[in-house]
């Protein structure tokens, strides 16, 4: 039963690996159908976070109930097909709302969002590539065979970056917040530091400090 089993993996992978052969380069692979739902998720988590600001308590307990809820109703699909930038715009001022009980901060919402939520990243933009870049992570430490196989995309990529806003689809995605963090995405598994360190995405935990401390960074 136990090597049926494994037999069983083994065709599943190679299915997988047949469908993302070209994963980040062809738009025909479905990110952009999950568009129209995600923006029911949008609309969704918008209408949470008027809810969270006129609950009767202090901006600590609606920045959790933003990060419990408003956060988690937008997170689903970004890490395929990314968040357009007037989408950004959108989430963070609703995020703010929610935290400030409905009095909108014009100026520097992205501060605002750092004071108010230092140990979590309640800043969409933030969010996602924290998502984007932990979620490959783990994927590569469950299976540390996936960088190879995604690999050719991978280097098209580097080849041909795709534009600004506009990633192909998840190998694109992923390329695109490598750099957004100042590091170079040399190999899918392997990503090089300005200072000459190495990320070593199959090792989960110390990657995902390195990311995590990166973006505290570049919060402020």
């Amino acid at each position: 039963a136990r090597q049926e089993m494994r037999a069983a993996a083994g065709e599943f992978r190679g299915m997988v690996a047949l469908q993302v052969k070209d994963l980040g380069v062809d738009d025909s692979l479905g990110a952009n159908r999950r568009r129209g739902a995600q923006g029911t998720r949008f609309a969704a988590a918008a209408d949470s976070a008027r809810r969270i600001a006129r609950l009767p308590m202090g901006w600590r307990g609606r920045a959790t109930m933003a990060q419990t809820l408003s956060r988690n109703q937008f997170a689903w699909g970004m890490d395929v097909s990314g968040i357009t930038g007037g989408t950004l715009k959108h989430l963070r001022r609703w995020m703010v709302y929610a935290v400030t009980g409905g009095t909108v901060a014009r100026k520097a919402p992205e501060a605002l969002l750092a004071l108010a939520a230092p140990g979590s990243f309640l800043e969409p933009k933030l969010q996602l590539a924290h998502t984007v870049l932990r979620g490959w992570a783990k994927r590569c430490a469950v299976d540390p065979s996936l960088p190879g196989v995604v690999l050719p995309a991978w280097r098209k990529e580097i080849e041909h970056p795709a534009p600004p806003g506009r990633p192909r689809g998840p190998v694109s995605l992923i390329v695109h917040h490598v750099r957004g963090l100042g590091w170079c995405p040399t190999e899918p598994g392997e990503w090089h530091l300005p200072d000459g360190g190495q990320v070593h995405v199959t090792h989960l935990e110390h990657a995902s400090h390195l990311i995590t401390e990166r973006l505290r960074v570049l919060r402020w």
